[in-house]
């Protein structure tokens, strides 16, 4: 009898073991797929300031293009 109820705790210990370890990988998948929403929003921001600075660079050079057309203009007037 002692027996039974010596295997008995342990397999009641073993259950509890196991339920802390099913929530604990609940919880780790949560914070997982936080962590990937997270990146995603990062990525997403960084490729939109990368598309945003290779067209500020474009316009730059653009007005500079025609900064330097007009200074040669002006040159070749006077």
């Amino acid at each position: 009898s002692f027996i039974i109820w010596f295997l008995q705790a342990d397999i009641n210990t073993k259950y509890s073991q196991l339920a802390d370890l099913r929530e604990n990988i609940k919880s780790q998948q949560e914070e997982t797929s936080k962590a990937k929403e997270m990146l995603k929003g990062a990525l997403t921001a960084m490729e939109q300031l990368k598309d945003d600075f290779k067209n500020e660079c474009t316009n730059w050079e653009t007005e500079e293009g025609r900064i330097v057309e007009a200074g040669w203009r002006r040159q070749s007037s006077s």
